[in-house]
């Protein structure tokens, strides 16, 4: 309690602040009656003193002296009867008080000490167990810091409690996650949209949200694991989410009440839900940047379309009735990867559930942005090689006319690249447009029966046979690389080539036979 709260808190309302005013922020710590002027030995910080001056009324020296005491001791202020013993305060008190912004305060004679000090104490009494309630809560802090975004407030809560902390979904997809996290027997991963591998986690999940009907929290023990507290997090009465926060300090968070608990998950809840409010802005942003592009010569003079896919988009979710906007998780983790692509502005959007981004940039970067996406999304996939992801690129362009094409063509090259090359990570078109022409062979039957007529009973019945004039191609004719591959020796692999040779009529030394090969088996492979 603050001076100035004081002033509005039962008869003391009625007094009047005669000097000291630009304290009135000072803090109040106790209350005392004083009638005689031996102060020294009791006085302390904080301390609002009330007296009528009797046994000095008729000393003013002393009466100056008792307030230089109480200034000196940083007192929170007095309070002074007028009327009664005295009429009036000396001006020195005035000068004073005015001097060390010391708040003197006078009431009228006609109100009791009893009337002032009741109320005043039940203020202080409440303020106090209010305080000694504070110390059991761990999340005071947390309650009194701003934090720039969720992530920032889970780690905080994490380094609190000395343990991982994470958000799921009410069917258990992880949303957020601190940056300290360790498997458990609750979930091995926290990786985006992750679910729990404990046996009966949903159900466990549904009796949680049954639960958060009447309840502000529940604690979830799995032996052998550490202790957690498990909150709802709430809008409009329902649930959409819960925060798991494991603790080691359970002296700490044991005790922790209820109340506190609640303010906490109203807080996260809160910032949940602005966060989305501004992601969905950003996207809106977004899509209006893409809209308005007229001139690409303003970005100078080039534009890339990149399409990403990984478990996270193939699994398209989007419940019914959720108050998340599941997509703006997954463009958050999206433009990590983009903002690594310096010297472009990006752009990113989705259509049908296909996520894309357009880098704008100068001209001859894209080879740069093709290494650099390699490094990037190489790095992110042996790291976390359950979530991998692919990426593929389109050739640079400078109409901004042709960006619906692009976008057809790239998505286009990430099929073939999938169908083609599993294995590889980043797609590009120039690399893999090829293909692209060879698709659209396949269904030319002239194409089909010279394949048919060049690769013989080769292609149909001698599987042993194909395969090895397939690795033999792909190795670049290095006979002593395709039986190391094919796991046999060298001489069986000249023996089969030489068979080869017979049977198609090719020769195998000639580049333009080999080329002639590779095209029919392409052909075959992708029809």
């Amino acid at each position: 309690m603050e001076v100035k709260d004081s002033l509005n808190i039962g008869e003391l309302s009625k007094g009047t602040v005669v000097a000291g005013a630009e304290g009135i922020n000072r803090k109040i710590s106790s209350i005392e009656v004083m009638e005689v002027p031996e102060v020294i030995s009791w006085i302390s910080e904080g301390i609002l003193v009330m007296t009528a001056f009797y046994s000095i009324r008729d000393e003013p020296e002393k009466q100056i002296e008792v307030v230089q005491t109480l200034i000196n001791k940083e007192a929170a202020g007095i309070v002074v009867k007028l009327g009664r013993f005295v009429d009036e305060l000396p001006e020195q008190i005035i000068e004073l008080a005015n001097q060390h912004a010391f708040p003197v305060i006078v009431i009228p004679k006609d109100i009791s000490y009893i009337n002032v000090l009741t109320p005043l104490y039940e203020r202080l009494y409440e303020e106090k167990n209010m305080a000694a309630d504070q110390l059991k809560n761990p999340f005071k802090e947390f309650e009194a810091t701003e934090f720039t975004s969720v992530l920032d407030a889970i780690d905080y809560l994490s380094e609190l409690g000395n343990s991982p902390v994470y958000i799921e979904d009410i069917e258990g997809r992880i949303l957020y996650s601190s940056s300290q996290f360790l498997a458990d027997k609750w979930r091995k991963s926290n990786l985006l949209f992750s679910q729990p591998i404990y046996p009966s986690y949903k159900q466990k999940l549904e009796e949680w949200v049954e639960a958060f009907q009447t309840k502000s929290f529940t604690r979830l023990m799995i032996e052998g694991q550490k202790e957690r507290l498990v909150l709802p997090l709430v809008s409009n009465k329902s649930v959409f989410a819960v925060v798991h926060l494991l603790y080691k300090k359970e002296e700490l968070f044991n005790a922790v009440s209820p109340k506190y608990i609640k303010e906490l998950g109203n807080k996260l809840s809160q910032m949940i839900l602005n966060e989305q409010l501004l992601h969905q802005r950003e996207r809106l942003r977004d899509l209006e940047v893409l809209g308005s592009f007229n001139d690409i010569s303003e970005f100078n003079n080039q534009a890339i379309v990149m399409q990403f896919k990984s478990e996270v988009t193939n699994a398209n979710i989007h419940p019914p009735n959720s108050f998340l906007d599941y997509s703006s998780f997954y463009r958050k983790k999206l433009e990590k990867f983009a903002r690594q692509a310096e010297g472009f502005q990006t752009v990113i959007f989705e259509k049908k559930h296909i996520y894309y981004a357009v880098f704008l940039g100068e001209d001859g970067s894209y080879q740069s942005l093709v290494r650099k996406m390699n490094v990037v999304i190489h790095e992110y996939n042996d790291k976390f090689p359950e979530d991998s992801f692919h990426i593929s690129i389109s050739h640079p362009f400078e109409d901004l006319d042709l960006l619906d094409e692009k976008i057809r063509s790239v998505t286009k090259t990430m099929d073939i690249g999938l169908k083609i090359q599993p294995e590889e990570f980043v797609y590009s078109y120039d690399k893999l447009g090829i293909y692209e022409i060879l698709f659209n062979l396949t269904s030319d039957s002239a194409v089909l029966k010279y394949t048919s007529d060049v690769l013989g009973s080769l292609s149909g019945t001698d599987e042993e046979l194909f395969k090895s004039l397939q690795v033999y191609l792909n190795e670049n004719g290095n006979v002593s690389q395709s039986a190391t591959k094919l796991f046999i020796h060298r001489r069986t692999m000249t023996y089969r080539l030489q068979k080869i040779q017979e049977l198609l009529t090719m020769d195998l030394d000639n580049a333009e036979h080999r080329f002639i090969l590779q095209f029919c088996i392409k052909i075959k492979e992708l029809k």
